[in-house]
């Protein structure tokens, strides 16, 4: 047998259903909230190796061509100097 539920019973029921939900409405924005802060760190340190490795080869490459022109100097002056 049902039997009614007075306003104050049902006013007390819908408070919990309703703090219910907003609780798993707050630990649902929690955990996205989570999720997103990881795979922003994950992207941040991918960037980041490759801008590193960017960075690497370039200084790499300038420093080559620093060599190879000293080089060329040293042997433009060798050749001055031999044909004084």
């Amino acid at each position: 047998m049902a039997h009614a539920m007075s306003d104050d019973q049902v006013a007390g029921e819908l408070k919990k259903m309703t703090a219910f939900i907003r609780q798993e409405a707050l630990e649902k924005a929690k955990e996205i909230h989570i999720k997103a802060d990881e795979e922003f760190a994950i992207e941040k340190s991918k960037l980041v190796r490759q801008e590193t490795s960017s960075i690497d080869s370039q200084y790499e490459k300038k420093f080559k061509q620093a060599g190879m022109s000293q080089q060329i100097t040293r042997s433009t002056l060798a050749n001055k100097t031999r044909l004084k």
